[in-house]
């Protein structure tokens, strides 16, 4: 903290000067502290005291080859023969994270010379689960970033040559970008590794290989801080009193580092631009409001007079293309996140991106190859062959950290379905997926979780006018399936659900009035003809109300039911010769839902019938059981009672 003036005007008693002198100590102090930790979790060691800070602790100590003294300022580590990578590491430095999300950097002065030595930036769960980002000397100088665990062992290096070099890691979720810069101020990416530690610690850590030279590597600081630096956005970029202010939000995603946060006030925001297409091919253009291809957070629903609490519901944040492009477009190994926005106008007309076929695809949201998380967004009005909300090419990957995240999104009115994805791994939780053409949700292979949705009053042509599956694998529990259309009903089957080829579980769900083709709600059908595919579907906790047909069960497929309710279906299951069926526990009876069409009422021939399939809650949240036992479908009854008031007179 630097002091220039200290300016005193008029008379000033002893006393009074003294106490100043006094605040002004108390105060210079608290700024000092504050500077070391702040309250949110961030923090600085500049190494200049003469012991550590107590949030330091040693791994494998040798206190002879450490100082705080032989360069005063710097925190002095000096190389040993030895590795974390082969053992014998030496003077392992670490604290513990105090934020889920976090940047750690570090200034060195390091001049190695010899194979292997290194000065490094150190995520560290254990010896043999770690990530190491460092100068050293390979045959020339570089900057190299290594993860290393039992899963995956590998490295990139940068040819570097400095003798300062400054190293951050910055953490977003389970993912990590390594960069390093020359004079601090431009920074370079070395690579990125998706990870999932447990309890890491992060620090500094220096070492020789197998070299018996040791060398001084001198750190200037430490700090810990947020992953990245927020941005704002507002019409006519009159952003109040932050800053830095732009008028579109593409123009900011151009100046954001990784992992920086973009927030967005009221508005609507309609600027178009065109950038190279990198999804099925790059070759040619996309035109789009917003082209990501970055980890960056885009958060809408602010206020210009408040930036630090989102409401998109008295702040509409719309980004509209007008039918000119899609609203956003998402390409590239990234992680990034969008909250809060109404997306609407997107038309994907001529842009192709269709991982089946020479579609486009994707009006509203297009992403490819990045697993994305979409959050409390208002989806509505979109346009695309398929996809015409959200289209996704999710990362071919089983690690968690790749999945891709749907939640609480309103998904309307747009042509061409609501979701469709293709790949990957998505989690779909919460969202209300309505008044769609084409089907609310598709899925073409992958593994998907779809959780505590209202899927309704979707319109498809021949299947899947809720949900449709191809080659999929799927868990469905506590959602909603209610009042979807299919438009042929010559040739139609599946009004909720079709299923071709995939393998899907079904927990706590109810499936209610959908219409359309021969009436049926679930379709599942092998493709024998087509491929040699067995589809399977088990079934537990369901309720299926209201359709000609409950299930049909085509070809060699199979279904597995255990405790189901059936009312007003006079065809409970319709299979083909060669089909499995299994039914155990079924009901008949009137669920009497509430008039909203899902929430069963007091008398529900629903209650108490399910088992426990490990299922805790239900679509609202409430727990389960709510009594006795489980209730079927995606509610759980739970009796409100209303106690009369006792006064004291």
């Amino acid at each position: 903290m630097r002091i220039k003036y200290l300016v005193f005007s008029g008379l000033i008693s002893i006393a009074s000067l003294m106490m100043m002198l006094l605040i002004f100590e108390i105060s210079l102090a608290a700024a000092e502290a504050s500077q070391e930790m702040s309250t949110n979790g961030e923090w600085i060691d500049q190494f200049d005291k003469t012991t550590l800070d107590s949030r330091w602790e040693w791994l494998y100590e040798d206190p002879s080859h450490w100082s705080l003294s032989e360069q005063p300022g710097y925190l002095r580590i000096v190389t040993q023969q030895g590795s974390l990578l082969f053992g014998g590491a030496k003077n392992v430095l670490l604290t513990t994270p105090t934020l889920e999300n976090y940047r750690i950097s570090t200034k060195v002065d390091f001049q190695p010379t010899e194979l292997v030595q290194q000065a490094s930036l150190l995520i560290y769960q254990d010896d043999e689960n770690f990530l190491q980002l460092g100068y050293r000397y390979i045959g020339d100088h570089a900057v190299t970033f290594r993860i290393e665990t039992p899963e995956d062992s590998q490295a990139t290096n940068i040819t570097a040559t400095a003798t300062t070099m400054y190293l951050r890691i910055k953490k977003f979720h389970n993912s990590y970008v390594g960069e390093y810069s020359i004079d601090g101020n431009t920074w370079f990416e070395v690579d990125r590794f998706n990870v999932q530690f447990s309890n890491a610690k992060v620090g500094l850590n220096v070492q020789n290989g197998p070299s018996t030279t040791d060398i001084p590597a001198d750190y200037d600081y430490f700090e810990f801080n947020e992953p990245g630096v927020t941005f704002y956005v507002a019409p006519q970029a009159e952003c109040g009193d932050v800053e830095p202010c732009y008028a579109t939000i593409q123009q900011a995603v151009a100046d954001a580092d990784t992992f920086d946060t973009i927030k967005v006030a009221s508005g609507t925001y309609t600027d178009l631009f065109v950038f190279p297409r990198d999804d099925v091919t790059t070759t040619g253009v996309v035109t789009q409001v917003v082209y990501l291809t970055k980890s960056l957070t885009l958060q809408g629903g602010y206020s210009p007079l408040d930036w630090e609490t989102s409401d998109p519901q008295d702040n509409p944040t719309t980004l509209d293309a007008q039918g000119k492009g899609r609203v956003i477009y998402v390409a590239g190994d990234i992680n990034p996140s969008i909250q809060g926005f109404t997306i609407t106008g997107g038309d994907a007309s001529g842009l192709g991106g269709a991982d089946i076929w020479d579609g486009d695809a994707g009006g509203g949201i297009y992403f490819w190859g990045s697993p994305v998380t979409l959050i409390y967004n208002h989806v509505i009005s979109n346009t695309a062959e398929v996809g015409g909300g959200i289209y996704g090419k999710g990362p071919d990957s089983e690690e968690s950290d790749e999945d891709c995240w749907i939640i609480d999104n309103s998904i309307i009115s747009n042509m061409g379905g609501g979701i469709s994805m293709s790949g990957g791994n998505t989690w779909i939780y919460g969202n209300d997926v309505h008044h769609n053409q084409d089907g609310g949700m598709d899925f073409f292979v992958g593994s998907h979780q779809l959780h505590n949705n209202l899927i309704h009053n979707n319109k498809a042509f021949d299947g899947g006018g809720g949900v449709g599956f191809q080659w999929s694998q799927a868990t469905l529990v506590n959602n909603l399936i209610a009042g979807n259309v299919l438009e042929d009903n010559e040739h139609g089957h599946g009004a909720a659900i079709a299923n071709f080829g995939g393998s899907l579980k079904l927990i706590h769900n109810t499936i209610a009035r959908n219409t359309g083709g021969d009436g049926s709600g679930i379709e599942n059908w092998s493709g024998l003809d087509v491929a040699p595919f067995t589809a399977t579907i088990n079934l537990t906790n369901t309720i299926i109300v209201s359709q000609a047909i409950g299930i049909i069960v085509d070809d060699v497929s199979t279904v597995m039911i255990d405790s189901i309710l059936w009312h007003n279906v006079p065809i409970t299951v319709s299979q083909s010769p060669t089909a499995v069926v299994s039914v155990k526990n079924e009901y008949s009876g009137d669920p009497l839902f509430a008039a909203d069409g899902y929430h069963i009422t007091a008398g529900s021939a629903a209650i108490d019938k399910g088992l426990d399939a490990g299922v805790n809650v239900d679509i609202d949240g409430e727990p389960r059981p709510s009594a006795a036992g489980y209730d079927l479908g995606a509610d759980e009854l739970w009796i409100v009672v209303y106690l009369p008031m006792v006064t004291n007179k």
